[in-house]
């Protein structure tokens, strides 16, 4: 039996409708993890603390010297090689990387290298020194070489005006040779200063007017040129009452 009518043809599909091709599936790429950031301020303690505990040993055989130890305190600062230079008439300079340290009691030495083409110039510390050193308000102390003779002096200065506390000491142990090195310490114990050259006690003063301050470096010459390096220095702050 036939239909009555025949069936259409399929119409053919397309192949590129029939088979459907598939995006691929991106894999999603992990955000990179964030590295941790480090506590500055822990990481600075941290070194600071190592630093101490390493310098302990090597600063307490001096100390001995001036009949202290570094139990009686604690590290202020260990300070890079600095250089100061002269070349004019009356000129003072000071300079330290710490001028925020204010102490009251304390150690501080260097090994000091001087030249000098003058008759009066020396090199030292200008400790408990108010902020903006050589302005207001510091002591110095100055090893120098008088006409060529070996001496030491300890002032208070005060707005651009000096007086001589100590007057001109002798300091035996004192090398005035063009670039020799001397090791000067100078111990503040309340009012009393007492000034060290190479290991040997020179003498003490007594003052007043500061009880407290910062601690640098300091050159002072009438003329010519005068060239103060300080190498190997160090700040030890004792505790109130320590050794007196």
């Amino acid at each position: 039996m036939s239909l009555p009518f025949q069936p259409p043809t399929p119409t053919a599909i397309p192949t590129e409708l029939a088979t459907a091709t598939l995006a691929p599936t991106e894999t999603p790429t992990p955000a990179p993890s964030a590295t941790p950031t480090p506590d500055s301020a822990a990481m600075a303690q941290t070194q600071a603390a190592e630093t101490r505990v390493a310098a302990a040993p090597i600063i307490e055989p001096q100390m001995q010297k001036y009949g202290l130890s570094t139990a009686q305190g604690s590290l202020g600062w260990m300070h890079r090689p600095i250089t100061l230079s002269l070349t004019k008439y009356g000129e003072y300079q000071t300079a330290v990387d710490y001028p925020e340290l204010r102490v009251a009691d304390f150690v501080v030495q260097a090994d000091i290298t001087w030249s000098t083409t003058t008759g009066f110039a020396g090199c030292g510390f200008a400790v408990r020194a108010s902020p903006g050193f050589g302005r207001k308000l510091e002591y110095n102390l100055l090893t120098v070489r008088l006409s060529g003779a070996p001496v030491w002096l300890f002032a208070f200065y005060k707005s651009g005006n000096w007086t001589n506390i100590s007057g001109f000491r002798k300091a035996a142990k004192l090398n005035v040779k063009q670039g020799s090195t001397n090791t000067v310490a100078i111990v503040a114990q309340g009012s009393r200063f007492t000034t060290y050259v190479n290991g040997a006690n020179a003498g003490s003063v007594t003052h007043t007017k500061v009880s407290e301050g910062a601690v640098g470096f300091l050159a002072d010459q009438e003329s010519g040129k005068t060239t103060c390096t300080f190498e190997n220095a160090w700040l030890w702050v004792l505790k109130p009452g320590s050794g007196t």
